[in-house]
């Protein structure tokens, strides 16, 4: 996918469009600062330029080595790199590290006299970056771009004492970000003896336009020496609340393919169950194919809705017409969602049995849709057939706070309380436990995550903006979004990491959406299901589509802290 349509078409809305802080983000403003130092003007910040530099780091941590050339191929150099990600310049430089901390590794690059030159480059005017886990791979990249006044393609960096904030562009409309975004961190604290980098910077990719000869930007560098950590300023923050590095996030092309059964609800206009997961897995780049326990004209939440609930006959006919064709070969997960009913749920046992039978170590993912807020909206004895059925057969179980105490038993009102309830759920048979959304400690404008994994006994929580509305199929998303990158990554706490980022940045897309449709209004006055307006209803729908970017490369505004 080409980077710089899907930036650029979200950026075509006449409002300023806001990024949260990146890693890459962090690092163009310390050489913002150095660069204000030298009275040079600042450099803007590129989306596209970040998702270069990530798949270099990604790809120094996989070889375990500092190299500007990757392997031979279209990406060998970093200006292929660069004109890979759409961005076509007239000078370009990179920066490479290993082993610092982020706070680091710019007092080193400036330490080195051709790091210096990069940074302080009077020919430059862009720039992104990024950081990888393992062995902590930096890749900063400069450029010169021949579209420099393309506000949709590059971002005023918001700085402080050489920490981002965020990034917004020119467009015309609010100049504020949007409320949910947490609070800058403090950075993180230096480690005693940091790697050495090896960085060599390479000459810069020419275009072909012979009337502006250009003499690269950069020679072959020494290793610049490391230096004593400075303790830098600590900016304000809620204390749960972190900010990571960020880490790479795998592309379709790279991603191990998976072929995912996704049974729930599906809706004709809008996006819950089936719609709201089918097009998220398959632009991670992976097949799904579909059983829908429901085929309505549009979700309950509006003041009405058509349709037809379908019988457990009906989906194992269809599951039938599969293995009657070896169709039912090569599944890798099974995704359970909203089953509506008893027979249902039992259904989906014999489905997963046959699959687990032509696979193994087929993934069952389950979403267990029983209710939210307090309030059951499924038969109250499918509690205990998802309790005694599902859970067992479950890899990775996906409750929601109140469906997690009906399932374990356990009055959630702490972490303590969520760790509690997440090794009784364990002791059920769930191998992975994701209580998606949790009260803060009574704090109204934040949530928490808790994931559990019971073979490692990792436990951790993450802490996102709480974002008031109408969200109607977030809990959908989030479990595929989740299925896929642990597929991805095969650990828990940084496909919760990837997966929270997405789904905050596609909801906070939907929330802006809203407050900009006309007629769209959150009424002033409490209005229950089925007395809504349905302008505003519609306009909670998720804005899956406009997303995309986001849901291939989010911004990793939040991180995982141990509970």
């Amino acid at each position: 996918m080409k980077y710089t349509f899907a930036f650029a078409a979200l950026a075509s809305v006449a409002v300023a469009d806001f990024r949260p802080r990146t890693a890459g983000q962090d690092l163009c403003c310390a050489a913002n600062k150095d660069r204000a130092a030298h009275g040079l003007p600042p450099l803007k910040w590129s989306p596209d330029i970040d998702w270069v530099a990530m798949q270099h780091s990604d790809w120094m941590a996989k070889m375990g080595e500092i190299n500007h050339e990757e392997n031979p191929g279209p990406t060998k150099l970093f200006g292929d790199r660069l004109l890979r990600g759409g961005i076509r310049f007239r000078t370009a430089g990179e920066n490479l590290s290993k082993g610092y901390e982020l706070w680091q590794v710019e007092p080193a690059w400036m330490n080195s006299p051709d790091h210096r030159a990069n940074i302080l480059g009077a020919t430059y005017t862009v720039c992104g970056g990024a950081a990888t886990d393992p062995g902590r791979y930096f890749t900063v990249n400069f450029a010169s771009p021949m579209d420099p006044a393309d506000d949709a393609k590059y971002y005023n960096l918001l700085c402080v004492n050489g920490l981002s904030t965020g990034a917004q562009n020119d467009l015309p409309g609010p100049q504020k970000p949007p409320t949910s975004q947490p609070p800058a961190p403090k950075p993180t604290p230096p480690q005693p003896t940091p790697q050495p980098p090896t960085p060599k910077p390479q000459p810069p990719q020419q275009p072909q336009q012979p009337q502006q000869p250009q003499k690269p930007a950069v020679q072959q560098p020494p290793a610049p020496k490391p230096q004593q950590p400075t303790p830098q300023p600590q900016l304000p923050q809620k204390p749960a609340v972190q900010q990571p590095v960020r880490r790479p996030v795998i592309p379709p092309s790279q991603a191990p393919e998976a072929r995912i059964l996704l049974i729930q609800s599906h809706v004709v206009s809008g996006y819950v169950g089936n719609r709201a997961a089918t097009f998220p897995l398959q632009l991670l780049g992976h097949e799904v194919d579909v059983i829908n326990t429901v085929q309505f004209s549009n979700h309950t939440g509006y003041n009405g809705f058509a349709g037809e609930r379908f019988s457990a006959q009906h989906m194992l006919e269809l599951y039938a017409g599969l293995r009657a064709n070896g169709l039912d070969r090569g599944y890798t997960h099974l995704v359970a969602g909203y089953m509506g009913n008893a027979e249902n749920v039992r259904a989906v046992e014999q489905i997963a049995a046959g699959l687990r039978d032509a696979n193994p170590g087929l993934v069952v993912v389950v979403d267990p849709v029983l209710g939210d807020d307090g309030a059951l909206y499924v038969p109250e004895p499918l509690v205990a057939l998802y309790r005694d059925v599902l859970c067992p057969a479950a890899a990775l179980l996906t409750p929601n706070q109140f469906e997690a105490e009906q399932l374990s038993g356990v009055r959630i009102g702490s972490l303590a309380d969520a760790k509690r309830a997440c090794d009784r759920l364990h002791a059920l048979g769930a191998r992975s436990v994701v209580v998606t959304s949790m009260q803060a400690d009574g704090d109204a404008d934040r949530l928490l995550l808790v994931g559990s994994e019971r073979d490692s006994g990792d436990q951790f929580a993450i802490a996102f903006p709480r974002l008031h509305g109408w969200f109607t199929g977030s809990g959908d998303l989030f479990a595929a979004l989740l299925t896929a990158r642990l597929h991805e990554c095969r650990a828990l706490r940084r496909a919760c990491e990837l997966a929270t980022a997405s789904q905050a940045a596609v909801m906070a897309a939907t929330k802006r959406h809203q407050e900009e449709a006309p007629g769209a209004a959150m009424p002033a006055a409490p209005c229950p299901r089925g007395e809504r307006p349905a302008a505003t209803v519609r306009a909670f729908e998720l804005r899956i589509v406009p997303s995309q970017h986001l849901i291939l490369s989010p911004p990793l505004a939040y991180t995982a802290f141990d509970i």
